[in-house]
């Protein structure tokens, strides 16, 4: 890349192009230019708030823009001088809102941005809670990460002010913004935003191309230009401790290793070629995790074509990634590491090696039965002192077909879609260690004088129950939630889970009962847990039905 800050792109194509698709708009060449000289200082500042990013700078402007011309290849000079402009202006600008001062970083807590961030991000608002309603350097780095998309907004403002974005008397602000944002936001947000990116905007702009332009042309830019390994030792990442040194460890590790990515052309459509050297197995996991990534936004950007201009949709991207060019540096490349067999783990967690007690399942629901009715009345206290969850009633009864079941229905909290799909069907995934559970207890002690811990600590949870069982039935509905009931049915240790809700209009199958099956979807917060045994032993030691009252 030369060496001229103030023109950093004059060898590129797409540099090229634009100097010659406007030499008879002088203005707008020139409004253009200013605005290169203007933004690309302001980003040389990015380390001064982020040291052990990888950079961000003017020769990351500098690759996107090559990346992209690589991309559109021939097809380069059907670009009008307005979409060349914002292509140029986006790429500048769609980092800018990493730019902070100290004075900015100190004011991170009163942006209305950073209550949305915390609202978004459970993880986060606990660790602002945890640390007394205070950002950590670590929460700061990850807003700003969030959020500087957004920021582009106040940055063109002011250069705006300085230098109108006028084209041919238009003001087109407004939509380099837009353009500039949506390169951290899915692409079905340009797909459907017809308004906001329009693609032929004052009929000589085709938007959802530019914007797609830049969103590959950024992700496509991993290689080892942005991540100099001089000063990589100076900032000793790898002596890494904290956790966000250690996270920019492992990316300065993957950039150092990636050559980048070249256009293939020689086949009926263009490919993309990678190359890298991998110096660890760590490494190289890293850089195909996030080709992967790569790759679903290709897809994405292929899918988004079919919304661009008539001179735009049939545009073809690379379809193919050669990824022939990673070789490991002094290891044999493998997908060497512990795994585990899943079938013969379920059979030792579910068979006699373990427990020789096929009475243990039911510690595990009573507990679980126990710890979700002590939760609703911890939760309960914010507005009702003295409320008491209704006894968990314990059930034994034989089936029409001769199965004998067990179930157990409490009145607690009851779990909503996340729930069952984050922690129920994870194996040693408890709600009780999720952020979200966490967050929860702060809130409430803040208003209560009053703690709740579970008394549920070992154990495999529902996947107990094919110690003595082939078969559960759940039926539930989350205190919160009530008109979002659920049903569950899985068949076996290694069965799918059958998941039925009231609000996609399901039939929910017939709940198992004693007094005969039950019938739609459960009313009452809590949750019902029948389990079908299948064990030799009998349970005729059980009582028929019996209540367990929470003490």
């Amino acid at each position: 890349m030369p060496n001229n800050i103030l023109n950093p792109f004059a060898t590129l194509p797409i540099w090229k192009h634009f100097l010659e698709v406007t030499k008879d708009q002088p203005d707008e060449q020139s409004m253009v230019i200013k605005h290169v000289e203007h933004a690309l200082p302001l980003l040389e500042r990015i380390p001064l708030a982020f040291p052990f990013y990888t950079l961000h700078n003017s020769q990351h402007q500098y690759n996107i823009l090559h990346l992209i011309g690589e991309i559109l290849g021939p097809r380069l000079n059907e670009l009008t001088g307005l979409e060349t402009a914002m292509i140029i202006l986006s790429a500048v600008y769609h980092d800018i809102g990493m730019v902070y001062s100290p004075a900015d970083l100190q004011k991170i807590v009163t942006e209305p941005e950073f209550l949305d961030f915390l609202s978004e991000n459970t993880s986060a608002n606990l660790q602002f809670e945890e640390n007394g309603k205070q950002p950590t350097e670590e929460l700061i780095n990850w807003y700003c990460r969030w959020a500087h998309a957004k920021r582009v907004w106040p940055f063109l403002q002011q250069a705006d002010e300085r230098i109108p974005i006028v084209w041919e008397g238009v003001p087109f602000r407004d939509e380099l913004g837009n353009v500039c944002e949506s390169h951290n936001e899915p692409v079905d947000v340009i797909k459907n935003d017809d308004l906001k990116f329009s693609n032929s905007f004052l009929g000589k702009c085709d938007l959802k191309f530019c914007a797609l332009l830049l969103r590959l042309g950024d992700i496509l830019d991993f290689d080892d230009t942005r991540s100099p390994r001089g000063l990589y030792e100076f900032l000793r990442l790898d002596k890494a401790k904290r956790t966000r040194e250690v996270i920019s460890n492992e990316e300065w590790r993957k950039h150092m290793s990636a050559k980048g990515f070249a256009i293939d052309r020689k086949g009926k459509r263009p490919g993309l070629r990678f190359i890298a050297v991998p110096e660890h197995p760590k490494v190289e996991v890293g850089i195909r995790d996030f080709l992967k990534i790569i790759e679903n936004e290709l897809n994405a950007c292929a899918r988004l074509l079919h919304f661009c201009s008539p001179h735009w949709s049939d545009f073809e991207l690379p379809e193919e990634m050669n990824l022939e060019g990673i070789k490991s540096k002094n290891y044999r490349s493998g997908n060497y590491h512990f795994s585990l067999a899943e079938n013969d783990v379920m059979k030792l967690l579910t068979g006699e090696g373990i427990y020789n007690d096929d009475y243990i399942f039911l510690r595990e629901l009573l507990q679980n039965a126990i710890d979700t009715s002590r939760h609703r009345e911890f939760r309960e206290r914010l507005t009702t002192a003295g409320f008491q969850a209704s006894p968990i009633v314990v059930s034994s009864f034989t089936d029409q077909e001769g199965y004998q079941w067990i179930r157990i229905d409490d009145f607690g909290m009851g779990m909503t879609l996340d729930i069952i799909e984050k922690h129920l069907l994870k194996k040693g995934q408890s709600y009780y260690n999720s952020d979200s559970f966490k967050l929860e207890k702060l809130a409430i002690k803040e208003k209560v004088n009053a703690d709740f811990v579970p008394i549920s600590r070992f154990g495999i949870g529902l996947l107990s129950c094919f110690i003595a069982g082939d078969r559960i039935e759940i039926s539930t509905v989350h205190k919160d939630d009530l008109q979002n009931p659920y049903r569950l049915s899985v068949e076996g240790r290694n069965g799918f889970f059958t998941l039925q809700s009231k609000k996609a209009r399901h039939i929910p199958a017939p709940m198992p009962a004693e007094y005969g099956p039950e019938t739609g979807f459960r009313q009452q917060a809590g949750t019902s847990i029948a389990v079908r045994i299948t064990t030799n032993k009998e349970y005729e030691g059980l009582m028929s039905k019996g209540t367990w009252k929470n003490t």
